[in-house]
């Protein structure tokens, strides 16, 4: 069972004649506004006995190992959501992003704080100033960026800013939000990296004629749009 500081108190305000356990449920109150993880003193045929509140012990059948529980959460053995960094992640923020992974299930608000992070330095090596997120991803969209990634960007921005600042979306305990963060950033790594990354391969292995061919077509165009374009004395 999972005591919540209401609960502690219905307990402490519960009438008792006996001044000694009177005592030692105020003495428990005030530990528990401290730490929830706590311990109270209960009588047994045997005499008083620690018991703690909020951590627990199982064994397991099979293996017979024990496990760690606080507050209804396993400890230990360590429990890690397995969520990979996308292999062409730049090495830059491949580590926050393994640590973001290895937090999910412990701390996801720490964990969305960080995918927050990872995404404003993704911003700056895709060639935005990486100073401020939101102005990044308005400069990208302006440069054709796809609604989608843009939508995956802003996702991260502001779960990972109600993350640090209060907002409206509570990720205390919400290890399924944290998780999906990170899936967004190898998403948009996937589509803004990995994907050029591959045309551009290819574009390098046409044979130099071709290629060749398609850069005079562009320069052609370029320089035709530029030269029918109005100067601003021309009087058009």
């Amino acid at each position: 069972m999972v005591y919540t500081l209401d609960d502690i108190k219905r307990y402490a305000a519960m009438g008792i004649d006996d001044e000694r356990d009177k005592k030692e449920r105020e003495e428990l109150l005030a530990r528990f506004k401290k730490n929830e993880v706590t311990y109270d003193i209960s009588a047994h045929m045997a005499g008083r006995r620690l018991e703690m509140m909020n951590m627990q012990m199982s064994r397991c059948y099979a293996c017979e190992g024990f496990s760690v529980w606080i507050k209804g959460k396993l400890i230990w053995p360590s429990y890690t959501t397995k969520v990979e960094p996308h292999p062409d992640i730049p090495g830059a923020i491949k580590d926050d992003f393994i640590e973001a992974a290895s937090i999910v299930e412990m701390s996801p608000r720490g964990s969305a704080a960080l995918s927050r992070m990872i995404i404003q330095k993704l911003l700056g090596e895709l060639g935005e100033k990486g100073d401020n997120i939101n102005e990044d991803i308005g400069s990208l969209v302006k440069k054709g960026l796809e609604v989608e990634i843009q939508r995956a960007l802003d996702v991260v921005r502001v779960v990972g800013n109600n993350a640090v600042h209060p907002g409206k979306i509570d990720l205390k305990d919400d290890a399924g939000i944290a998780l999906a963060l990170l899936q967004l950033i190898n998403l948009v790594v996937e589509r803004r990296i990995s994907t050029q990354k591959r045309i551009d391969e290819m574009f390098a292995n046409l044979p130099a004629g071709a290629r060749e061919q398609i850069e005079k077509r562009d320069g052609v165009v370029l320089r035709t749009l530029t030269e029918d374009e109005p100067t601003p004395n021309s009087g058009s």
